[in-house]
């Protein structure tokens, strides 16, 4: 077993509900910014996970998120029709640098269960993306209206989970309601339980459960060095199977996410049945597409928004 022990949560985080927050301006929604790859990545084996990777990193263009990336989003409108922004962010690794390292330094498939540097991106970084991807259509969005209370509860998570530095950790199994940091996915997807958004439509669309074959599994924690070449090789042809030792995962996939978001977008305009049992409209910025949920009356969660 390679998984770290869980992180302890901060004492002050522990109670933690949002109820003493009050945001100004109505029509509150928290959007998700689905990036999807620029050449898709294939979970299909280690091998080809690990090919389509490099080919996303090394292809053709500059691409900021070569491995896809989820942005999230609240605003609020005041009666003068004033939007503003109440965040605007995003999980990333401080450097990709220390991620290729461990990829050239024998982690192996260990490098789905390690964390490195994190941060949260600023409003200004996320801005400056989204023209070009409304253009281009390489981003779709969800956008859910949210109720007062359940508005205040998201800000004041985001607030928290920077304020006690939970976004100096980035890892694709670190589970940010537990305090341990996220990967980019994982982090926004978070929102739909603050939000109290659960809905198994989208954890059984958007996530991938694969078992790492332990010969694969290298770095510190796993206390051997496995070389590219082996994942590459004919240990890498295929997960672990039934009976061989394996550590397995499951991860939010932007891909998944946008490509669950373009499937409902087409199905609701030729008039098939919605997927979310909440009234829902279609949306689009540029060749963006979009769908927004009224999901104002879904009951705020009560409880402490982190886990002890």
């Amino acid at each position: 077993m390679i998984r770290k022990p869980p992180a302890h949560v901060p004492d002050a985080l522990r109670t933690l509900d949002g109820k003493s927050r009050r945001l100004s301006g109505h029509d509150h929604k928290l959007t998700f910014f689905f990036f999807p790859s620029p050449h898709g990545i294939d979970w299909s084996s280690p091998k080809n996970l690990t090919l389509t990777t490099i080919k996303n990193q090394l292809g053709i263009g500059k691409h900021r998120h070569p491995i896809g990336h989820v942005n999230i989003g609240l605003t609020s409108t005041n009666d003068s029709a004033t939007e503003t922004t109440h965040f605007l962010t995003g999980m990333v690794a401080q450097s990709a640098a220390v991620q290729r390292k461990q990829v050239l330094g024998g982690y192996g498939l260990g490098v789905l269960f390690s964390s490195v540097p994190g941060r949260l991106e600023s409003i200004d970084e996320v801005n400056e993306q989204l023209p070009a991807r409304y253009a281009s259509g390489k981003l779709s969005f969800l956008t859910f209206r949210v109720s007062p209370s359940t508005a205040a509860r998201l800000a004041v998570y985001v607030d928290a989970y920077r304020n006690f530095g939970l976004d100096h950790s980035y890892g694709l199994q670190n589970r940010p309601l537990h305090g341990e940091g996220a990967g980019c996915s994982a982090f926004a997807a978070s929102f739909l339980e603050v939000a109290g958004l659960q809905f198994q439509e989208l954890r059984d669309n958007w996530t991938l459960t694969r078992t790492a074959p332990l010969k694969l599994l290298g770095g510190p924690d796993a206390g051997e060095k496995v070389p590219l070449w082996r994942v590459l090789g004919p240990a890498g042809a295929t997960w672990a199977t039934a009976g061989e030792p394996g550590e397995e995962f499951t991860c939010w996939d932007p891909d998944a996410m946008h490509a669950w978001l373009t499937n409902q977008w087409n199905r609701t305009q030729r008039g098939e049945p919605p997927c979310l049992e909440l009234p829902l409209s279609l949306s689009h910025r540029g060749r963006a597409l979009g769908i927004i949920v009224n999901a104002r009356d879904v009951h705020t969660p009560s409880g402490p928004i982190f886990h002890s």
